[in-house]
């Protein structure tokens, strides 16, 4: 792993991604969660002979009070080496203040103390949709029934699980003791938009079930069955404290982007929060001029990667730009477009977004993408790495 870590840093990678949060559909926890000490040290090792190289830690997201043990243990691995520690994520969510202001805490306190850390964080409320084809979110939460019949059972037979009573009483019982601090304790909330459209429907789970007397586990099976497997559950998003989120965009070492880009694109459609920034937090309640969140998208970024010809429009560096009217712009809603191939000949799902739109895209002083003219077909763009 060291000799292909190192590599990569040689061929331009930022660097490495740890992680001691996910598991697998078995609830296997994933390698990374069972490396020791020895194991980090030589991957850090050749981290800290490639300038500018940083190591990402997914810290454990469930469990907000071990966060900063796990980041106080990487600090001790990291400073004497003078890696860059990147963690994810310090959320803006209005319920996470406590969390919150516990990890901004340990940031500023092991700042002073010579760490070089930096946190993400995400900007907008993010909307996640459940659907009962695949996900892993059940199997996070403890509803392994729930995460049973999504993943493992087939399409045809999911109805007919649905109604069995033995698993509906499991399903019962998970439900009741699912884990703390996770997305299915808003369960009550949840929108619940149907697959043929029998409904009923823009009614929460919670207000279905008590509408039915029954249990919110067992509420969710007969709407599916009703409504279909097709059927999603969508959480409508948990209030943003956006003054929290100015703070971080002003803060020295927090950057934006703990949105999971493409990485969970039947949960939700991570793309769109440098328009958000700027739509949102710019142009429609002015909480903070545009020069400080093009700065935060730019400058800031391209130096937390050591990336020091990207980031700024100066002499010498590259020609990269993104050029848009802030009234035309829009962050539009997230869409379902089937273009994924499935690996058997056919294409699944994603949830995108559309375009902002943007006039141009320059990358390398080249135009790639003119409003109007489409794109250019002209590839001027080259591998950028860390120096």
């Amino acid at each position: 792993m060291a000799a292909l870590l190192d590599e990569a840093m040689q061929h331009g990678a930022l660097g490495l991604s740890t992680n001691n949060f996910d598991s697998d559909p078995d609830s296997r926890p994933v390698p990374s969660k069972l490396a020791d000490d020895e194991e980090l040290i030589a991957l850090l090792d050749v981290l800290a002979r490639h300038k500018g190289g940083i190591v990402q830690i997914i810290t454990n997201l469930l469990e907000p009070g071990g966060m900063v043990a796990e980041l106080e243990h990487m600090a001790k691995l990291c400073k004497p080496r003078g890696v860059r520690i990147q963690f994810s994520a310090v959320f803006a969510e209005v319920s996470e203040a406590k969390s919150r202001e516990t990890l901004m805490d340990y940031i500023n306190r092991a700042t002073k103390e010579g760490v070089d850390i930096w946190a993400i964080y995400g900007a907008r409320p993010l909307t996640v949709q459940l659907n009962f084809e695949r996900t892993q979110v059940f199997n996070l939460q403890g509803a392994y029934a729930w995460d049973d019949l999504v993943n493992k059972v087939p399409r045809e037979q999911k109805i007919a699980t649905l109604s069995n009573p033995e698993w509906r009483a499991k399903a019962r019982h998970e439900w009741d003791n699912l884990n703390k601090s996770a997305v299915l304790d808003t369960i009550d909330h949840f929108l619940i938009d149907s697959e043929n459209g029998v409904g009923p429907l823009d009614i929460e789970l919670g207000d279905y079930a008590k509408q039915r007397g029954l249990h919110k586990s067992d509420a969710m099976a007969e709407w599916v069955i009703a409504n279909g497997i097709g059927s999603t559950v969508r959480e409508p998003g948990r209030p943003i404290d956006e003054k929290a989120v100015v703070d971080f965009m002003r803060h020295p070492t927090m950057v934006t982007g703990a949105d999971d880009a493409g990485a969970h694109s039947q949960l939700f459609c991570g793309a769109g929060e440098p328009v958000y920034l700027l739509t949102n937090y710019v142009r429609d309640k002015a909480l903070i001029p545009i020069e400080e969140v093009v700065h935060a998208l730019t400058e800031k970024q391209a130096r937390h990667y050591s990336l020091p010809d990207r980031g700024t429009l100066a002499p010498g560096r590259a020609a990269d730009i993104a050029v848009f009217a802030l009234d035309e712009i829009q962050y539009h809603s997230e869409k379902r477009v089937v273009d994924v191939p499935d690996g058997n000949g056919g294409m699944s799902w994603r949830y995108s977004r559309p375009p902002a739109p943007m006039r141009a895209t320059i990358v390398n002083g080249d135009i790639t993408y003119e409003a109007g003219k489409g794109y250019s077909g002209v590839l001027p763009g080259t591998l950028v790495g860390p120096s």
